[in-house]
């Protein structure tokens, strides 16, 4: 397989990156970006969370895909805590926003955000990213 130059994003179901998966791509061209949408930021973490939140005012964040309303909890808490409400909610309406189902969306939207993407009918993560990819594909972002 020819990875050269492809950038790949590596999706964990666990803390621990596989290295030989890694170390694989990276041999054969391509370059990773570690992906961990079932751990959430811990207190020690709390800083880079809320430097998340400035990149998102910034406009530097392109999108932000939720799989699970604990997600959506954990960035609220760190805002409220770090004063940043004003912030994330800035930054989420410069970013497009994608969730992974139903419930997540109906919880973004009830908080006054618009989801820009969400599978049709299958709610995990399969058809979630295919969708993302659509919607970046649309938008000449791929």
């Amino acid at each position: 397989m020819n990875l050269m130059g492809k950038h790949i994003a590596l999706q964990l179901y666990g803390s621990e990156p596989n290295e030989l998966l890694v170390n694989g791509i990276r041999e054969i061209g391509g370059s990773v970006d570690i992906v961990a949408p079932y751990i959430y930021a811990g207190q020690e973490e709390e800083n880079r969370v809320a430097a998340f939140i400035d990149r998102l005012a910034l406009g530097e964040i392109g999108m932000v895909a939720f799989t699970s309303q604990s997600q959506w909890h954990r960035l609220q808490e760190v805002a409220g805590k770090r004063n940043l409400q004003v912030k994330l909610t800035e930054g989420l309406g410069k970013t497009a926003l994608a969730a992974v189902g139903p419930v997540v969306r109906d919880q973004l939207e009830q908080a006054g955000h618009t989801v820009a993407v969400m599978p049709v009918r299958l709610y995990f993560m399969k058809p979630f990213v295919t969708e993302i990819v659509r919607y970046l594909e649309a938008r000449g972002l791929k």
